[in-house]
């Protein structure tokens, strides 16, 4: 073999192994969504990255005519309140 060929493989070998390195990172970095239900009033929703943070948010008055809802099939099949 000559040194120009050798040099062709060590590129070839280098540019395989970024390729697989690439593939690796992004494997780590696609979202996750999931779905979780707030309490108290039990609407559904939509999150990305499991777990999903949540914080507690004081709520002071009921939803709007609690407690008549609305159906709604997203994400899950559930009666939500009328405030969103």
């Amino acid at each position: 073999m000559t040194n120009k060929s050798i040099d062709i493989y060590l590129v070839l070998l280098i540019l395989f192994l970024l390729i697989i390195c690439y593939y690796k990172y992004r494997e780590n970095q696609i979202e996750t969504w999931i779905n979780y239900q707030v309490n108290p009033y039990g609407n559904y929703y939509t999150g990305a990255n499991d777990p999903v943070a949540l914080y507690p948010k004081p709520i002071f008055r009921e939803p709007y005519m609690y407690p008549a809802c609305r159906m709604i099939n997203y994400p899950v099949p559930h009666c939500q309140t009328l405030s969103d």
